[in-house]
């Protein structure tokens, strides 16, 4: 009520009013189209206010799942932001969205010098694995990806490993006893160009499961993988 009261006062100065009013607009129970209502109003009526690009930021996160476009439209509008960090964040967001809204286009190098192009592998499964040698929880689970790619590579199942090892020749060191059969990419660890960073990956394991048609999902972890993958084999 305060808040509001603020908010309404007419002698306070602008900025004032602007962060009372937002936070009026975020901290009460809301549903989800009444906080929208609520945050859309309070850009139009402060639309240079510090605050706005977290505005839009909280804009795409409540409408990411039911509206992707307007989500994409909210983060590039928090992609404006002034503060580095914000809009860094939105751009993380934003192009976690675009992952998942299409067909993922890569071309990465793998450690042997060759090109790999996902596009090319259209019409398997792959399964992306984000991982370190430093990585306690990664490295036991090779057997199990080992195995996982025996059973089902006959059928059309891929797997890429990306290390994040910041270096490379400790991986090639550690690939070399392991025997592992599917193609490693090293990208160093924070480079603006990597797909990690690209994608907001910044926990490892991560797994990205591709289908036949080239779209992503994120699995979870603790995922069933012989199970999720199975099924993207299965699925026409």
């Amino acid at each position: 009520r305060r808040l509001r009261e603020l908010a309404q006062n007419s002698s306070a100065p602008e900025t004032i009013r602007g962060s009372a009013a937002f936070v009026a607009a975020t901290r009460d129970p809301h549903t989800t189209d009444h906080g929208l209502a609520a945050l859309r109003a309070w850009i139009a009526a402060y639309p240079q206010h510090e605050a706005r690009a977290i505005a839009h930021l909280r804009i795409g996160f409540l409408v990411q799942e039911a509206d992707p476009t307007a989500a994409l439209v909210a983060f590039a509008e928090a992609e404006k932001s002034a503060d580095n960090n914000l809009a860094a964040a939105a751009r993380t967001h934003r192009a976690r969205l675009e992952l998942m809204a299409s067909p993922l286009a890569l071309r990465l190098t793998t450690l042997d010098g060759a090109t790999l192009d996902l596009g090319a592998m259209r019409g398997n499964v792959v399964l992306i694995d984000f991982w370190a040698t430093w990585c306690a929880p990664c490295v036991a689970e090779l057997p199990a990806l080992a195995a996982l790619y025996e059973k089902h590579h006959k059928t059309g199942f891929e797997i890429i490993g990306i290390s994040q090892d910041r270096d490379r020749a400790t991986l090639e060191e550690f690939l070399s006893t392991k025997g592992l059969k599917w193609p490693q990419v090293h990208e160093v660890p924070g480079s603006k160009d990597s797909t990690a960073m690209r994608y907001g990956v910044f926990s490892y394991p991560t797994k990205w499961l591709v289908d036949r048609g080239g779209r992503v999902r994120v699995l979870a972890p603790g995922t069933d993988l012989d199970a999720a993958v199975q099924a993207a084999l299965n699925a026409q």
